[in-house]
């Protein structure tokens, strides 16, 4: 199935499609429902990635890393890794907007109590990533998700580079093959 015959009221294995809610260089993003009737996001790799065995090899990686963290500010990986017609990762859905809307739509910069919040917010969620050898490598207000109860989620995607990881059998990455934006994470 390609992803671009994912629409409304289509369905994908066990999941009602409800909308395409985002894209990406390398996937396309959709709210769902579960067959339980839980709203979930399914984030599908486009099919000419799947045909690329280092952008496959990336987005398996990100699934790995998406099993092992657990943290408020960061979205939640509902996958179950159950047998599927094609490649996609289950994810909490976070109901709210993007950091980079709610500037644009309010007009100008957050207050400052409410900057120095949502910095607070990811700081820790940047704090415990790291803490597992995991970097976003894409961190931007795009990616920033913000619930009306003020909770921040950092969301998914293939751009998170895990360095080392408890329990898997292989590193991926040094500091020399990082872009040169995210070399500051060495000190």
């Amino acid at each position: 199935m390609a992803t671009a015959q994912l629409a409304a009221g289509g369905r994908l294995d066990g999941f009602e499609i409800l909308e395409r809610i985002g894209y990406g260089a390398f996937s396309d993003v959709y709210l769902a429902r579960n067959p339980a009737g839980r709203e979930v996001v399914l984030k599908c790799p486009h099919e000419v990635m799947l045909g690329d065995s280092g952008a496959f090899a990336r987005f398996c990686r990100e699934m790995m890393i998406a099993d092992r963290l657990d943290h408020p500010g960061i979205q939640r990986s509902l996958d179950t890794h159950a047998s599927r017609s094609r490649p996609y990762m289950v994810m909490e859905y976070v109901p709210g907007r993007a950091l980079r809307k709610i500037l644009w739509e309010g007009g100008g910069p957050l207050t400052v109590e409410r900057a120095v919040d949502v910095a607070c917010q990811l700081a820790a969620a940047i704090s415990y990533a790291h803490g597992r050898g995991v970097i976003h490598r894409d961190l931007k207000p795009e990616n920033m998700l913000l619930e009306t109860s003020g909770r921040l989620a950092q969301s998914r995607t293939l751009a998170s580079r895990c360095w080392r990881v408890p329990g898997a059998s292989h590193t991926d990455g040094s500091a020399r093959r990082w872009k040169p934006r995210t070399t500051w994470l060495q000190s």
